[in-house]
């Protein structure tokens, strides 16, 4: 069986040449453009793996850090692959925190204005939008005309051809009817 030594290197990025490496570092934007294009599908991968859809951002911030350090990169201190794939990991975990917050505040704001995170308004969504089509289609029309778009009365009678009368009473059924089934009873149940 061969030594862990004697193996050969699966998955192992092959290392740019020192020589562009150092012109790089020099502050050679030819030679940073060449290693960018040579690491860049294994960079693409790595940030892929940690932060899906974001990968570009990642990245773009990667490269701008990566550009801004490369006078301090030293040629003993390691491959020039695995610290790029540090800086890459680093600004991961940096969107992914800042991605978090993000996500905190808006939560919290929501909770702020009534109580109920994303998710919960999504829900209540969902809940409405499946009561709102089990109506009849003319309390369903009547509700979305007057209550979605705004409407009034006597706009919502003419658009469906009805009296203004007519068009309330269709609203009153449809809105008790919306009120039974958000609070979980049947149309028409007593609460």
């Amino acid at each position: 069986m061969p030594t862990q030594a004697e193996q050969p290197e699966r998955g192992r990025i092959a290392e740019a040449p020192r020589s562009l490496i150092a012109r790089a570092s020099w502050g050679d934007t030819d030679a940073l453009e060449q290693l960018l294009r040579h690491y860049d599908p294994s960079m693409r991968l790595l940030a892929y793996r940690l932060v899906g859809q974001s990968m570009s951002d990642v990245l773009q911030d990667a490269y701008i850090k990566a550009y801004r350090a490369l006078p301090d990169f030293r040629l003993d201190q390691g491959t020039f692959g695995g610290w790029l794939a540090r800086i890459v990991y680093t600004s991961a975990i940096d969107h992914l925190r800042r991605e978090r917050r993000h996500r905190r505040d808006v939560e919290a704001a929501a909770r702020d204005e009534g109580g109920a995170t994303p998710e919960e308004r999504l829900l209540e969504r969902l809940d409405f939008d499946i009561a709102l089509h089990a109506l009849p289609l003319d309390q369903r029309a009547a509700v979305i005309l007057v209550d979605g778009l705004g409407f009034s009365y006597d706009d919502a009678a003419m658009v469906l051809e009805l009296a203004r009368g007519t068009l309330a009473s269709r609203l009153h059924t449809a809105r008790k009817a919306l009120r039974a089934t958000l609070k979980g009873e049947r149309p028409g149940q007593a609460p």
